[in-house]
């Protein structure tokens, strides 16, 4: 089974926050990664890590990513926390 991490990801944020803010929120944290898209569960757990350096609403919504990013086999110990 393949995962659609960009879906994943963007799909837990339009459910707490709505369509359009959700949008924004999972593209504006995609452009301070750098990055087009999420290709892999490390992806998603830096993903969260950004979200978690955000409002409260929004740093909860990393913490359930970062879950799911290491169910599903981020390796949340080869994450380097200067990148954040």
């Amino acid at each position: 089974m393949t995962t659609d991490w960009d879906e994943m990801a963007r799909a837990k944020l339009v459910r707490v926050l709505g369509a359009t803010e959700g949008e924004i929120v999972f593209a504006r944290t995609l452009a301070k990664m750098g990055k087009r898209q999420l290709r892999a569960a490390d992806d998603v757990y830096r993903f969260a890590q950004v979200l978690k350096s955000d409002s409260p609403v929004i740093a909860a919504i990393g913490s359930m990513l970062a879950l799911s990013a290491v169910i599903r086999g981020a390796d949340p110990a080869s994450f380097d926390r200067t990148t954040v």
